[in-house]
């Protein structure tokens, strides 16, 4: 019985075993998992099959933004290999995996990259958000790190020349550190702005653009808030040069973007980062002068006899030989959780220009922490910059050197007037030697000008960034983000006793004192949906952000009262003291209204099926305070766009390794740059304690200006990637320009608003690359072609009167500080330069000359050409041998004209090489017949000059970039050090230009004074050294 009950007992204990074994082998086990490539980049999009070893069936997966991946459902004792694949990297697999219900099923894989077929597949896009490349349906071009570095610029927005296809950028001519223009697709607005909107680290960027110097007497010029940043704390600038990929950005996306992302810490211990860039400046294209012709008694003008020796005067030894000096180190270090980055840079720099200076020091720290198995993530970070610089003269009369260095008389000593001032005994003080007098162009001596009349500008800026993120769930993410830019300005003009009296000065000087303020305040809160459905992916992206931004200046102005140049407040003399900008005190506000809020909601949805075809659409609502008042205050932008990967699902040629169409469509608008302009917003200004009138009648029905831009293209790779071929077609129109027409004088305004207009730009992007690489050599070169056809298609064809009626159509608009010679015209382009006078000819061509030999002018108006270029190019070389580096960098410009009032005078006073060269071939020959020189350039030439006599063809080509590097062998030191020496340059040759000066250096980064010359300071040269060390 007892053997009858154990045997029971055994059997049924078996039973309980094998149930309990198998209800076990029967439990569902959840496997989650990360894959990252080897250098610890997050690996979006890679497909992941999981193949059950017993019975033989698949399933698959994909991960999502941030390499995150979840297996559902598996069967717990069961075997089964992973296998990841990623385009661009090395094939993977895990083979027989066992999971269980009691044990931590989490999984890392890191990919390594396929040199052979590599591909940047992740691109970080609009408001930070990073997604696939190949899923993108717009143009999105990257520059690296080493593009910004390599030869640095004190403004590294000039290091994009060249490398971007759909960029224009002219380089100021107030030397280092000056503002760019930088212009995405073609102008665009009539009366607004055009430069391209910056972005940093996902927040927008205000920029305190000091760069418009425009007009006959420009003068001070200065810098712009993105020249503050240290290309060494950036990572990769990346450039959305249509409104399709900026229209997240809503109502200031409509010029394009370009996107900054500074550098995190290392995952990797500890890394120090140390490196010197030095270069030394000289001027690149200069006008032609003459010394063979002195000036006759008396005369300042250089039209006297022949001299016996040539003078040895060269304006060129006016500028100095300039140097700029650049010194970053930072300190980077970290773990897998948690990631620090401090950095420090001086630059210290002297232009080509007597005392003009331009000084920046940037501090930053920067740290990145995850915590709660990476749920939570978080990054703070704090920069301060110090900007000082003195004496950035761009162009025009006022304030300018460069007029009277030019001008001097060829007989006369220039080395007398080295010595700028003499001490007046009667006056007590030092006084301005300048025994010409100022000739009716401002002239003073131009050594005078650089120490007796100092810009001295100094700029603290504080920015402090805080940004945390949470992921409750696999597929889902919340983040808030915010940002306090601070920027504190302090600027003075300090006119010494005896400056000419035409810049309003007493016997005593002139002082003006002016604080600046810029206050930006961002906030944004963004959820983000990354989840897959089999073969569909859905990303969704909705958010939340509000801005702030509050510009002051407070100063004052005036005489100096009783103390020779003892610049300070309290030595204005009062009855003659200015305020700033019109208000009724010496010490005031100005622009008190200029603050500025916007809200907005946004969102972007994108629906991917089998990793090859994407559908994204976009959507942001703007509420902003300049249109308080308004009937309608809130503002829609969409887009739409659809990305397929042929390669991918189609067999294509071998030859072709990635084939990707792609096509968008976007609707974005531009920032207002008229303050008042509805019934909320109306100020009135204050003059002498009075009530003042409006400018213009506040508007209540107001729409903002709107860009409407389509957009298709193409991606290829070609023999296992190594050649790319990307190409992108656009047309946008821009409508509701913002136009100001003048008043009737019963009206009570200066001006009417009209809100017409329809500006088109079409074009063409090439970017074509070429990569091969060995263990020992490796050849990279890129070719960029920018091609933009620009055409007004209307200003304002049914204008609203004052009393309301529809006037006669408006179809020109004269541009302001061009003197008639900049207009825009309906059926024309922008950019366009007219003469407004010409000499008059006969059926044959002859010039009519009058009875007393003078030449005969007609009043007209006459197109001379369009100041853009048909196309531009980029040509980049990169070719390494074991420890050796060269990289040479072309860029081109093919079409347009410039003009050239500097070289218009210089012939008026006979110190030009052309006007030697006339003398010496017996005069200038008019109607078949010489004619004397000197009466020739006076009349086509000075001040008053003929336009069309001093035009040129802006066609240039230059070796823009140069570098030649060594790497030291590792084992030199130990592999403890990596060290690199370099030999770099920049505008090193001009191989094609027939202006006399450089057609890409602009006074002014403001729409229409493009391709004027008015003495403009000359593009630089540079040569120098680099090294980097990291250890």
């Amino acid at each position: 019985m007892m053997k009858k009950l154990k045997q029971h007992a055994f059997l049924t204990a078996f039973l309980l075993l094998g149930c309990t074994t198998i209800m076990r082998a029967q439990e569902r086990v959840n496997v989650t998992g990360k894959v990252l490539a080897d250098n610890g980049t997050e690996l979006d999009g890679t497909q992941i099959t999981i193949l059950n070893v017993r019975t033989n069936t698949k399933t698959s997966a994909l991960s999502d933004s941030s390499g995150s991946f979840q297996i559902d459902n598996l069967l717990s004792g069961e075997k089964y290999t992973l296998f990841f694949n990623h385009v661009g990297y090395l094939k993977d697999s895990l083979s027989n995996l066992l999971f269980s219900t009691t044990e931590r099923n989490n999984l890392l894989v890191r990919l390594k990259q396929d040199s052979k077929t590599a591909l940047d597949n992740i691109v970080v896009t609009a408001l930070g958000i990073k997604r696939q490349e190949k899923s993108l349906s717009y143009s999105i071009q990257q520059v690296g790190q080493s593009a910004l570095t390599n030869v640095q610029n004190a403004n590294m927005v000039n290091s994009l020349n060249g490398r971007v296809a759909g960029v224009q950028i002219n380089t100021s001519s107030s030397g280092i550190g000056g503002a760019a223009r930088v212009v995405l697709r073609g102008t665009k607005s009539i009366g607004g702005e055009n430069n391209a909107f910056y972005v940093i680290d996902g927040i927008p960027l205000v920029d305190l653009n000091q760069g418009k110097s425009e007009g006959l007497f420009g003068g001070a010029s200065g810098s712009q808030s993105f020249a503050d940043f240290n290309p060494d704390d950036v990572e990769s600038i990346s450039v959305l040069t249509g409104p399709s990929a900026a229209a997240l950005y809503g109502s200031q996306a409509a010029q394009g973007v370009i996107l900054i992302n500074t550098k995190k810490g290392t995952k990797d211990g500890v890394k120090l980062n140390y490196s010197n860039n030095t270069t030394f400046f000289d001027p690149f294209v200069m006008p032609k002068f003459q010394n063979t012709y002195g000036n006759a008694t008396g005369s300042f003008q250089s039209w006297g006899d022949k001299l016996t020796t040539p003078t040895s005067y060269n304006p060129k030894d006016f500028f100095k030989t300039g140097v700029q000096q650049i010194n970053s180190l930072s300190v980077s270090i970290g773990s897998g959780k948690s990631q620090t980055i401090i950095s420090g840079s001086g630059l210290n720099a002297k232009g080509i220009v007597p005392n003009n200076k331009y000084n920046r020091y940037n501090f930053m720290i920067k740290n990145t922490n995850s915590f709660l198995d990476d749920k939570i993530t978080t990054d703070v970070s704090a920069a301060y910059v110090y900007q000082q610089d003195q004496n950035m003269i761009s162009q025009g009369q006022y304030f300018n050197p460069i007029l009277a260095t030019y001008l001097f008389p060829r007989g006369e000593d220039f080395d007398a007037v080295n010595y700028y001032e003499r001490y007046d005994a009667s006056r007590r003080i030092p006084v301005q030697y300048w025994p010409y007098g100022n000739q009716a162009l401002a002239l003073q001596n131009p050594y005078w000008t650089t120490n007796r009349m100092l810009f001295p500008n100094n700029k603290n800026r504080y920015m402090f960034t805080g940004a945390i993120s949470y992921k409750p769930l696999n597929w889902f993410t919340i983040a808030a983000r915010g940002r306090i830019d601070n920027t504190y300005q302090e600027s003075e003009q300090k006119f010494y006793a005896s400056t000419d009296a035409v810049y309003g000065v007493s016997d005593k000087g002139y002082y003006s004192y002016y604080n600046n303020k810029l206050s930006n305040i961002y906030t944004d809160l963004i959820g983000t949906i990354n989840k897959r459905f089999n073969e569909f992916s859905l990303n969704i992206n909705v958010g939340t952000s509000y801005q702030r931004v509050k510009p002051s200046i407070k100063g004052y102005r005036g005489q100096l009262a009783t103390i020779p140049n003892l610049f300070a407040l309290q030595n204005i003399n009062s009855a003659t003291g200015s305020p700033v900008e019109g208000t009724s005190n010496t010490v005031n506000s100005s622009f008190p209204y200029d603050a500025w809020g916007n809200a907005a909601v946004f969102g972007v949805v994108e629906v991917g099926y089998k990793n090859f075809l994407f559908l994204s659409a976009s959507g942001r609502n703007d509420w902003n305070s300049h249109l308080s008042g308004a009937k309608k205050n809130n503002f829609f932008y969409p887009s739409v766009g659809l990305s397929a990967v042929l390669s991918d699902i189609w067999k294509v040629p071998s030859a072709i390794s990635y084939l990707k169409l792609r096509g968008s469509y976007a609707q974005v608008g531009s920032p207002i740059t008229l303050f008042g302009i509805t019934p909320g917003t109306a100020t009135y200004p204050l003059t002498s304690g009075q009530v003042g009138k409006v400018g213009y009648p506040a508007q209540t029905e107001f729409n903002p200006e709107k860009t409407r831009s389509y957009e298709l293209g193409f991606n290829m790779k070609f023999f296992a990637s190594k050649l790319s071929l990307d190409a992108t077609f656009y047309k946008s129109n821009t409508f509701n320009q913002l136009i100001l027409t003048s008043a009737s004088g019963t009206s009570g305004y200066n001006y009417n608003l009209l809100q017409a207009g329809n500006v088109m730009n079409k074009g063409i992007e090439l970017a074509l690359g070429y990569d091969n690489r060995s263990d020992v050599l490796r050849y990279s070169t890129g070719v960029t072609l920018t091609l933009n056809r620009n055409k007004v298609i209307e200003i304002a064809d049914n204008p609203i009167g004052e009393d309301g009626s529809v006037g006669a159509p408006i179809t020109n608009y004269v541009v302001p500080n061009t003197n008639g010679t900049g207009i825009v015209y309906k059926g024309q382009s922008m950019g366009e330069i007219y003469a407004n006078q010409l000499l008059q000819r006969n059926a044959n061509g002859d010039i009519f000359i009058s009875g007393n030999g003078t030449f005969a002018r007609v009043n007209t108006t006459t197109k001379l050409g369009n100041t853009n270029p048909d196309y531009m190019l980029g040509w980049r070389n990169d070719l390494s041998f074991k420890n050796f580096s060269l990289g040479l960098l072309f860029s081109a410009r093919v079409g347009g004209i410039v003009t050239s009032q500097t070289q218009a005078i210089m012939d008026a006073y006979g110190v030009s090489k052309a006007s030697a060269n006339a003398r010496d071939n017996g005069g200038v020959m008019v109607n078949g017949i010489p004619y004397d020189a000197q009466s020739y350039y006076s009349q086509v030439g000075g001040t008053d000059a003929l336009l069309a006599f001093y035009t040129y063809d802006a066609t240039n080509v230059r070796l823009q970039e140069a570098t030649i590097s060594y790497a030291l062998p590792k084992s030199v030191l130990k592999d403890k050090v990596k060290l690199t020496f370099s030999l770099i340059g920049n505008n090193l040759l001009m191989i094609y230009n027939k202006a006399p000066f450089d057609p890409q250096l602009t006074g002014s980064t403001g729409t229409y004074y493009q391709g004027y010359d008015y003495f403009m300071l000359p593009s630089l040269r540079s040569l120098g050294f680099s090294v980097k060390a990291q250890f």
